[in-house]
């Protein structure tokens, strides 16, 4: 399969055949678990907007790794443009000597890394993401509390276009605590489908990602002109609430 360019999907899967010490601490650290393939599969086809011909998507990926999601949303949609935010400096490297080298007009690797410090300059019609599930201070100084997979889905929610659409990979448990339920529960539509006892298989790249079974669930969430992005003001920080407001007021301006 073609992705755009000279770069084939099986040539890539070949250049990810690497597990390292550091890949067991970023594991830890930055709960990096790289989308297996069988739910790369699930998200894309989740999307109502990659099976409808428009004439552009305009999409994110926030924690792009090396690019398993782009792969596949590219396998099925190239009539787009794809934002990718990737805080591991391996991982950008991957994805600046593959996939963006194969598809230089079609992806754009942002320079803010970190995801919980960037800034869009537009809206988005499909943010497509398999977020970390849990992110902990205490190995994460910079940090000031720990941060759930709801955390990233709530903040992109910021980031749509009105009809635009969320399609996401989280961890069951998180979709039950509270905050989180309720706004899940407050959305006009958000369609939840859970994946119980789930034998999690790494892709190539990911030999050490074999953690077990866990229960997730896919999230596909269409942001309605009824719906309150200011629901993201009532995280605690005042530092994400004041981001928050930029990042709304930039999208009322577009």
């Amino acid at each position: 399969v073609s992705l755009g360019g000279n770069l084939t999907s099986l040539e890539f899967d070949r250049t990810l055949v690497w597990v390292t010490k550091e890949k067991l601490n970023n594991v830890k650290r930055f709960q990096e678990f790289f989308t297996p393939d069988k739910f790369v599969k699930i998200l894309v086809n989740k999307s109502t907007k990659l099976a409808t011909e428009f004439s552009h998507l305009d999409i994110l990926e926030p924690s792009a790794g090396v690019g398993n999601l782009i792969i596949g949303v590219l396998k099925k949609y190239t009539n787009c443009h794809i934002d990718m935010v990737e805080i591991q400096e391996d991982n950008r490297n991957i994805l600046k000597d593959t996939l963006i080298k194969a598809s230089p007009d079609i992806l754009t690797l942002k320079e803010e890394g970190d995801f919980l410090r960037f800034i869009p300059d537009k809206q988005y019609d499909l943010i497509i993401m398999n977020p970390p599930y849990h992110l902990q201070k205490k190995y994460i100084a910079s940090l000031d509390r720990d941060y759930y997979d709801l955390d990233f889905v709530m903040t992109c929610f910021s980031m749509l276009k009105v009809d635009g659409e969320i399609v996401a990979l989280v961890r069951y448990e998180n979709t039950q605590k509270t905050e989180y339920k309720q706004w899940l529960n407050s959305l006009k539509d958000c369609k939840i489908v859970n994946y119980m006892d789930e034998k999690w298989q790494g892709s190539k790249a990911d030999d050490v990602s074999k953690i077990g079974s866990i229960n997730l669930s896919v999230l596909r969430i269409t942001r309605t002109e009824e719906d309150d992005p200011t629901t993201l003001f009532k995280i605690s920080s005042r530092a994400e609430h004041q981001r928050a407001e930029i990042i709304l007021e930039g999208c009322a301006m577009d």
